[in-house]
């Protein structure tokens, strides 16, 4: 559970994200108006004034277009890594926990065949052994995602099952904890955030952030994402990782993507909707 290292704001947003499904808070701090929230599993998410305003934005045309508080609603949170996906998942499930709608949060970080660690070594692999053109196809792919894991979350929790089985990675030592059944049958909002997650079938609605790459790695400094930090892998991280998974995200922002969410500066944000959605499910 959430404890309290500062101040009692600090304390409320930490306990309320704490008692969303899918997620358990470590401890929590604020610094000049940003939280720092370490879960369990070792990531750290870093709130600030930006990813409030385009959660708030969010929230509001989410509720506008879906009224019936009793129908399940899911919605993925997607984009670049580093453009604040696990920020504003978090804050959009408590939204909804705060106005009375139980939520469920997925995040995809759990779902990758390899921990992080292999995965990048993985990466590189693939890259120095068949070139630029595998390790593009590799991003984003079945190859990397358990797509199929997370399809059958979605599916399972709009069927009205009781239970799903959800999946954790630690992200500090790699420990991936394979099946964890979890309650979901009173939830009512299911809330997957990840860089692929508009690639997951059946969504009501997949929100696609809109940032750029100068942002983006700075976030992800700010997060203390290991690859980030390691300087023998900064370089293929941001002349290659970064660009090629930008290339089809691109595509998937302008073909499977429902809702556009962006900001200009910390307090602005715009929500636009994508009248090019080509998504079949």
């Amino acid at each position: 559970m959430a404890q309290n290292n500062s101040s009692s704001e600090n304390s409320k947003l930490g306990n309320e994200i704490d008692q969303i499904i899918g997620i358990n808070v470590e401890n929590s701090s604020i610094v000049d108006g940003e939280e720092t929230i370490k879960t369990d599993n070792g990531d750290i998410l870093k709130i600030n004034i930006s990813h409030r305003a385009r959660t708030n934005l969010l929230f509001d045309w989410l509720r506008n277009k879906y009224t019936d508080p009793a129908k399940k609603l899911v919605i993925s949170v997607g984009g670049p890594s580093g453009s604040g996906k696990s920020e504003i998942g978090a804050l959009l499930s408590a939204l909804y926990q705060n106005a009375g709608i139980p939520s469920i949060l997925v995040p995809c970080d759990n779902f990758p065949i390899r921990a992080p660690k292999f995965n990048d070594l993985h990466r590189r692999e693939l890259f120095d052994s068949k070139g630029k053109e595998a390790l593009a196809a590799y991003l984003g792919s079945e190859d990397e995602i358990l797509f199929s894991r997370l399809g059958d979350i979605c599916k399972d929790f709009l069927s009205g099952a009781e239970t799903v089985n959800l999946r954790k990675i630690n992200m500090q030592t790699c420990e991936i904890t394979e099946s964890i059944p979890t309650k979901v049958g009173h939830a009512r909002v299911l809330v997957f955030e990840g860089t692929w997650s508009c690639r997951i079938p059946s969504l009501s609605e997949s929100v696609f952030l809109a940032t750029d790459f100068k942002k983006t790695a700075a976030h992800r400094q700010n997060r203390g994402r290991i690859e980030i930090q390691n300087d023998e892998n900064r370089k293929f991280i941001e002349e290659y990782v970064l660009p090629f998974e930008q290339v089809t995200l691109e595509n998937i922002r302008q073909n499977l993507a429902t809702l556009w969410l962006s900001y200009e500066d910390d307090r602005s944000a715009r929500l636009a909707e994508n009248r090019n959605d080509q998504r079949t499910n």
